[in-house]
């Protein structure tokens, strides 16, 4: 979802952002500037994900509190969603926006 959702933002720049920024591809300090503005959009688009996921989750959870065949899945989408998120827009994304902003500047 948060690529279908970056890319309706920025088209195809969020393949040559991926492609510069996790595949090696080199660039001049604009498409490394540009990329990394792909990037941090695609951060802040996997962290969204994962509150909008998490509320969802919570919605569910707490539409049926006494069947617990639904309280349990829907709990572990309250508490994963948000951890995806942040493990995929902080943990992977961030880094290589980070890198791209350093070469923009180099």
């Amino acid at each position: 979802a948060a690529l279908g959702f970056t890319f309706m933002a920025h088209g195809r720049a969020l393949w040559a952002a991926l492609g510069l920024a996790f595949f090696g591809q080199s660039g001049d300090a604009e498409r490394y500037a540009e990329g990394a503005y792909v990037l941090q959009t695609l951060r802040r688009v996997f962290v969204s994900t994962g509150i909008a996921t998490a509320l969802i989750g919570g919605i569910a959870m707490s539409a049926q509190l006494d069947d617990w065949s639904v309280f349990g899945p829907a709990f572990a989408v309250l508490l994963l969603a948000p951890f995806y998120g942040v493990v995929f827009g902080e943990l992977i994304v961030m880094p290589a926006m980070r890198r791209l902003e350093a070469a923009a500047r180099a």
